[in-house]
């Protein structure tokens, strides 16, 4: 576990890092066997060959040096070929920082690794190239790469030679004032750049340019470094995050559970705050039993059993808000659970992070892909991340993505004629993936090991039907009714079905050891026996049988 700076952390969580991005980076990019990607020296080395000057200058002056031996063309096609442009894919560390909630990232970089791995996720993304690129941000969602040194699609911004970095403030001052700008108030991470970068020292002479004594402290992620190290970088206004590499683990992998563990410790301070502004959605759990469960390896079912949010992904305005309310809200409710979309969540800090948190804190999440908007597409691909249960719904199926297509989908209809199918054809959905889809999940959970999460699971499953059966049977009274919609607690459900005689005394005690095993899972984090969940999984499958069923067959 990475000992990450709360300060930096409380700095990401406001949308208040400013990360920027250098050509070690890129050294972990996925590549052919036997090909390898350069870093600045690297690079340095190459184009020394090539004009047959020594490699001891520093980068500028080779560049330099080759284009006044080859000209500037050629100086781009080595670049270009030494990047390796055509092979390169983004590895770990690219796709593990660009889906953290960071709206801005600057990179030195020519290559386009961060905006293929912005794309091999569906997270929408701006690259911004050049003065004239500069105010034309993206949205919330948007993760904006500005191209602080152009990249190879934009050639006539490329900074490579003495003379690019050397004018650079009088040729970019829209880009150099953006930086400076973006530095008053947010905290820069510096990622793949050592401190003879010339890159690394390239911005570090912009911002003195521009704030002098008054820039904030820089973080710096280095690897094995020594104590006494990173005291001298405090001098230099740089704290350096030291990532201890041993020898079974790459530098990509380091990255990747750096930037893993950020996003888990946001994941559980967002849903602490979220569950405690929305307290009738979800069971009373302890803070500790909390925190335990969202840094687990099965937080997903953790926390879907004691919730009862179904998240709902779609555009907002016009016809979507009319499909929303006429649809969609009626048919979760109808299933027992509270609907609510991303409209109604937003609070200061980061929109991507609450939404993300929305995801992670829901029991299940409904899908509208009509429009084949790409945030909500970026947010389906957060859901099957997290291993949410999502049922998709399209007006059209030709908005729905080749590679989900095989996935089931409710082609739906707002006609009046057609609104009531389209309702009924959500709720028998919702109804299936929160009961029998559920049991057989649990059932290939027992048979892999994994007992915690089969109960939670279970304790989702239990939790449904017992409230279908309050849906179902109308001899519970109307304020037993009501006290279970507005309570969670299995317990209390068990007793109201109890004295309404809809449930044997054996079976209460059956339901009684059942919810007893599965509050010690989410509320203890216990690690249930698995003759404990092989018990529970037939107290539930049982209780279906036998009640649920029976109820089914008088409608």
């Amino acid at each position: 576990m990475t000992n990450i700076p709360k300060p930096l952390l409380d700095d990401i969580a406001e949308g208040k890092c400013l990360p920027f991005v250098g050509a070690g980076f890129s050294l972990n990019a996925k590549l052919p066997d036997g090909e390898t990607m350069p870093d600045w020296p690297g690079l340095t080395k190459i184009l020394a060959s090539a004009a047959g000057i020594t490699a001891s200058s520093d980068g500028p002056n080779v560049a330099s040096e080759y284009e006044r031996h080859f000209g500037r063309v050629q100086l781009i096609e080595t670049i270009r070929q030494a990047l390796k442009t055509d092979i390169i894919e983004p590895g770990k560390a690219q796709r593990a920082i660009v889906q953290l909630p960071i709206d801005t990232i600057y990179t030195t970089n020519f290559d386009l690794l961060l905006e293929d791995a912005c794309g091999s996720v569906r997270k929408p993304y701006r690259s911004l190239v050049g003065e004239l690129q500069m105010p034309f941000h993206g949205g919330p969602l948007t993760t904006n790469i500005v191209k602080m040194h152009g990249d190879l699609r934009h050639e006539e911004h490329i900074i490579a030679t003495r003379e690019d970095y050397d004018k650079f403030l009088e040729k970019y001052p829209v880009v150099s004032t953006h930086l400076s700008a973006m530095l008053i108030t947010k905290t820069a991470l510096f990622l793949g750049y050592s401190l003879s970068d010339p890159d690394f020292n390239h911005i570090r002479e912009v911002v003195r340019s521009r704030l002098g004594r008054f820039q904030r402290m820089s973080y710096i992620v280095q690897f094995n470094k020594s104590a006494s190290h990173i005291k001298k970088m405090l001098n230099e206004h740089l704290h350096v995050i030291n990532l201890k590499i041993k020898k079974d683990i790459s530098i990509d992998e380091a990255l990747s559970n750096f930037f893993s563990e950020i996003q888990e410790e946001l994941d559980a301070r967002e849903g602490k705050k979220f569950r405690s502004r929305r307290p009738e959605i979800f069971e009373e759990i302890s803070e500790e039993a909390f925190d335990g469960a969202s840094r687990s390896s099965d937080s997903s079912a953790l926390l879907s059993s004691s919730s009862n949010l179904c998240f709902v992904l779609m555009p907002f305005g016009g016809p979507f808000d009319e499909t929303y309310r006429r649809l969609i809200s009626p048919a979760i409710l109808q299933a027992g659970l509270k609907p609510m979309r991303a409209d109604s969540i937003f609070t200061p800090g980061s929109i991507m992070e609450q939404i993300r948190s929305a995801i992670q804190q829901s029991r299940v999440c409904v899908v509208d892909l009509t429009g084949r908007n790409p945030n909500v597409l970026y947010e389906l691909g957060i859901a099957q991340t997290l291993g949410k249960p999502t049922i998709l719904l399209s007006q059209d199926i030709s908005d729905v993505p080749f590679d989900i297509k095989h996935l089931r989908i409710i082609q739906y209809s707002t006609e009046p004629n057609n609104l009531g199918i389209s309702q009924k054809a959500l709720e028998n959905t919702l109804q299936q993936v929160l009961g029998y889809d559920r049991l057989d999940e649990a059932r290939q959970l027992i048979e892999a090991g994994m007992i915690r999460a089969a109960v939670a699971i279970l304790g989702v499953l239990l939790e449904h039907s017992l409230r279908r059966l309050f849906n179902d049977i109308e001899v519970v009274d109307i304020d037993g009714r009501d006290q279970a919609q507005r309570v969670l607690a299995m317990g209390k459900m068990v007793q109201l079905l109890q004295g309404a005689k809809v449930i044997s005394k054996k079976e209460t005690n059956d339901l009684r050891a059942a919810v007893n095993i599965r509050n010690r899972a989410v509320h203890h984090l216990e690690e249930p026996k698995k003759d404990e969940a092989e018990a529970l999984f037939n107290y539930v499958e049982n209780f279906i049988q036998t009640h649920l069923k029976n109820a089914e067959q008088r409608h």
